[in-house]
């Protein structure tokens, strides 16, 4: 026996556009929680999923401050050995002296990750399973072909990896206050 579900759901968590496509589903008997869940997935997953993998590709721009002991506190770094140090970690991590100043500029080339792209792929997959699942119990006369979303999980992590490589800036400042008892390095 079947009968016609009625969406008594607040209207906050169901776009327009979601109540239009699923108007006059018609469900099992003892279904309809699991339909909601299904919808809900679908509404979490759907419209932050390409919004995530466009901006995986993209480098956040911040700015650190690390305070260190200063040259007249005692058994302090000097300056100079310091911002040796500082030039010895970003070389070691591929990135070299674009411009040397007040502020040191070092550049240097962010490749992609295998790993990062696998996790993109795999919530790629998760987010086209949720969107079949509700397309399935929407529009049955689709049938199975609704999984087919789920071979688009690779693509997004390939849209990652072809795009993710780019040559990165950092800024590095060093200052020493005034009363020389901390140095600050000034990261961007």
């Amino acid at each position: 026996k079947k009968e016609t579900a009625t969406f008594n759901a607040p209207s906050v968590l169901y776009s327009n556009a979601a109540i239009g496509l699923l108007a006059g589903v018609e469900l099992s008997e003892g279904t309809e929680k699991s339909y909601y869940a299904a919808l809900g997935l679908f509404l979490l997953s759907v419209p932050g999923l390409w919004s995530t993998v466009k901006r995986s590709t993209k480098s956040k721009v911040v700015q650190r401050t690390f305070v260190v002991d200063g040259p007249a506190k005692e058994g302090a770094e000097p300056m100079d050995q310091l911002a040796r140090k500082i030039s010895t970690y970003f070389k070691n991590n591929n990135y070299r002296v674009v411009d040397a100043g007040e502020v040191i500029t070092f550049e240097g080339v962010y490749a992609a990750s295998i790993g990062t792209a696998s996790y993109i792929a795999f919530c790629v997959f998760i987010g086209m399973i949720a969107t079949a699942l509700v397309g399935t119990i929407a529009k049955p006369e689709f049938g199975n072909a609704w999984y087919l979303l789920t071979a688009l999980g690779p693509a997004g992590g390939w849209y990652y990896y072809s795009k993710a490589e780019r040559t990165e800036q950092i800024k590095v400042k060093l200052v020493t206050s005034d009363d020389d008892l901390t140095n600050e390095i000034v990261l961007q």
